[in-house]
């Protein structure tokens, strides 16, 4: 059987164990995270996230993500703790920090929070609380190959 997943990127066939015919999909493409829903993008970036070097960071983060031309948005917020990343629908009263924009420009911030001034800057992103938290953040997560071998053979 074939699946061709063409929103996903273009696939790549080769032949695999017993000569199956394997369809390799590259998810870790701008589209595909930004077609991701919201729940869907924080279970991505967890798995960004160095449980041994988070073990003892607590921080909360409150992410607004705006449809452009809108006002309004989808409240979510999230936090690391005990070295894990989780993340629900709506606001923190006790976050640290609230981001309101985009959600390309959130996502930016969630997988690449070592340039988040940057990030902030280029989309003038409205910031309320303690932005240095992003900096912990950006301590904590991992940059890899998304194409790493899961089993040489």
């Amino acid at each position: 059987m074939f699946v061709r997943l063409s929103e996903l990127g273009k696939p790549a066939w080769s032949r695999g164990h017993r000569g199956c015919l394997i369809c390799v999909v590259h998810t870790d493409n701008l589209d595909t995270v930004l077609a991701m829903p919201a729940d869907l993008l924080f279970d991505f970036a967890a798995v960004h996230i160095n449980g041994k070097a988070a073990e003892g960071v607590d921080l909360r983060i409150n992410l607004n993500f705006v449809a452009p031309g809108s006002q309004s948005g989808e409240p979510w917020h999230m936090w690391v703790r005990h070295g894990v990343l989780n993340a629900r629908p709506g606001q923190a009263d006790d976050a640290q920090l609230t981001v309101t924009g985009p959600k390309a420009a959130l996502v930016a911030l969630l997988l690449d929070p070592g340039h988040a001034a940057e990030t902030i800057a280029k989309h003038s992103l409205p910031t309320d609380g303690d932005v240095s938290v992003l900096e912990i953040l950006a301590g904590v997560t991992d940059t890899f190959d998304p194409q790493f071998n899961i089993v040489i053979p």
